[in-house]
């Protein structure tokens, strides 16, 4: 067991040791994430997130969730994951489970099918890689995908007294000022993700960097089949982005599982729809 536990440092010892003799082309790949979060990433999240959050402080998609019994919860949630991307899914099940208004596997049931990119990342970052319409027909195969990750895991994860989720997810409201602010920290920390998971990724053959990190992945798939494979797990980025929201205080591994699921749904739903 000693053995085991003794695994972990003498890894990140061995990368730091490779790193430090492939100093200059790290330094070069993570001067070209950086670029790639400047160019790229922050354009396609960073309004959409103001917006989604703001969004999710309105009374309007309150009273849709309240019109929708059974489905009002995971609705809303999707639609804002959807529409701000990580961590802003993650983010809203732990203020609900933090409020009391969820137990906690209710709230780990909501980051299973809400922890994504938002759909204009897919539209304008994927379809930027893959040409043609094909990031947006990614984003409705992603938002479907989402759905029917919702629908199988509910009774997988919820007794049936527990599967009626609390039909409000309007966060505790916060000043445009606060948003910005924490839209702009989520930027930051995402960027950073970026980064580091893509210098990393440089180490790797290149489908395997991809599962570290979807930004580098997609920039450089081949086939619209792998870049839909990546899209449907996200990255372990993306992992660590949602680790950061919920702040230890949720469980990801039920997340984990439905992304593995997502990404063999995505791939084979690219294989015959857009191959």
């Amino acid at each position: 067991m000693a053995f085991i536990k003794s695994l972990g440092p003498l890894a990140i010892a061995a990368v730091f040791v490779f790193c430090l003799f492939n100093s200059t082309a790290l330094a070069e790949s993570s001067r070209q994430y950086l670029v790639l979060c400047g160019q790229k990433v922050v354009p396609s999240l960073f309004v959409f997130s103001v917006l989604g959050a703001l969004v999710s402080q309105g009374e309007g998609l309150s009273k849709l969730c309240r019109r929708l019994p059974l489905w009002g919860t995971e609705t809303a949630v999707l639609l804002l994951s959807l529409c701000g991307g990580v961590p802003l899914g993650p983010l809203t099940a732990a203020e609900l489970y933090r409020s009391g208004s969820l137990n906690k596997r209710q709230a780990e049931y909501l980051c299973t099918f809400s922890c994504t990119p938002s759909l204009s990342f897919i539209i304008s970052f994927v379809g930027g890689v893959l040409g043609g319409n094909k990031g947006t027909t990614l984003a409705i195969l992603y938002a479907g995908v989402s759905v029917l990750t919702a629908v199988i895991c509910k009774p997988l994860m919820l007794n049936p007294e527990e599967r009626r989720l609390i039909p409000t997810v309007a966060p505790k409201s916060k000043t445009f000022s606060t948003v910005l602010a924490n839209s702009a920290t989520s930027s930051v920390v995402i960027c950073g993700c970026v980064v580091f998971f893509g210098t990393m990724a440089t180490m790797l053959p290149r489908t395997a960097g991809g599962f570290l990190e979807i930004s580098a992945g997609i920039a450089n798939c081949r086939s619209d089949v792998e870049a839909a494979v990546l899209l449907g797990f996200s990255g372990f980025s993306i992992f660590f982005q949602a680790s950061a929201a919920v702040d230890g205080e949720l469980s990801l591994k039920p997340c984990f599982g439905a992304k593995l699921f997502q990404a063999v749904l995505m791939g084979t739903l690219a294989y015959f729809i857009i191959d």
